[in-house]
Order: structure tokens, then sequence, then C-alpha cells
């Protein structure tokens, strides 16, 4: 979060900091701090309130008590705010006979990168759902992986049996 305000343009950040906790009205704020900053500096705006929205560190305009410690100047705080605050990573997903993963909280950055190249992400959220299919397995046998790769990740991530699959063939287009 850090770097993502350290980021922004100057005077970006020094609209941020004179807004306090108050998103909702940036761009007239933004207007008032820099009157000659014209429409970059609005669309600037309107896309720094919408990226605090977004990554969860304000709701209904208002910068929440832990977004308030993430953008501030302290690492150290910041990162205590997020580990009180902040859900941790899942060690396993529910495997469903229908092929439906469901992720019951957010999954490592690597697991979900190796779920995501053999699976589609139906519904992110918190509790996120992916669909594996033909043409999910399809983009992964193409993409490099084996069979075997894609039964060992879900044994590793599968807090449940891996449901019997149907055929996989081992190359795309190859039928053993």
């Amino acid at each position: 979060m850090h770097d993502w305000r350290a980021a922004l343009d100057p005077a970006v950040a020094e609209v941020l900091d004179l807004a306090d906790d108050d998103l909702g009205d940036l761009v007239s704020l933004g207007r008032w701090a820099y009157p000659a900053g014209s429409r970059w500096l609005d669309a600037a705006l309107l896309d720094a309130a919408g990226t605090a929205r977004i990554l969860g560190l304000a709701v209904d305009g208002r910068l929440t008590s832990t977004g308030r410690v993430l953008l501030g100047d302290d690492p150290e705080a910041a990162r205590t705010a997020a580990a009180a605050d902040l859900p941790g990573t899942v060690d396993g997903v529910y495997l469903q006979p229908d092929l439906t993963v469901i992720a019951p909280g957010p999954l490592t950055p690597a697991d979900d990168d190796d779920l995501r190249a053999v699976a589609d992400l139906e519904a992110p959220g918190l509790a996120a759902r992916y669909r594996v299919s033909e043409d999910s397995i399809r983009r992964a046998l193409r993409d490099g992986r084996t069979r075997d790769d894609v039964v060992a990740l879900f044994t590793r991530i599968g807090a449940t049996e891996v449901p019997p699959a149907p055929h996989l063939p081992d190359r795309p287009g190859r039928d053993p």
C-alpha cells in the first residue's frame, strides 16, 4: 500500500493529505489546491479514490482506520494493521465433483496463479469460486502443463479429495 502511495504524483498525494479521511469530493479539493491542475489532476484523483476503494482502504468515500495507517508514513504500523485487520491466506480449496473449486479465503499469490492457470475465476471475493472446464484444461496443457501437473496441483491445494476427473489427454490434441 505504501508503494502505491509513493507512486502517486506529488500533487495527488498532497490532495489526499488535504482530504484527510474524506475521499468523497477529491476533485473539488484538487481544483481548490491546484487551480491550474486541469483535467489530468481530476482523472488522477478519481483514479486514486477508486483504487483506494478497490483496495479496501475506503468505504463510502471515507478512509478506514486501517486505510489511514496503511497509507501513512510508518511501515511497521502498516504491517501491524494489515496483520490485524486483513484476512490471512488459506491453505486449501474445496474441490467439487461438478468441477467447481471454492477457495474459502484468499489464496497465496502463487497458489492463485497456479489455480488460474488451470481454472477460470468465476466469482472473485473473499471466498472465490473457480471453474475447471475443458477449455481451461486445454489452455493449461497448451501452456506446457501435463496431466500429472494438474492432478498434483489439485492434490497439493485441495482440502478435499480430488474428485474423479473425465479423461485428460497427456498433451493437447493427442489422446493416448
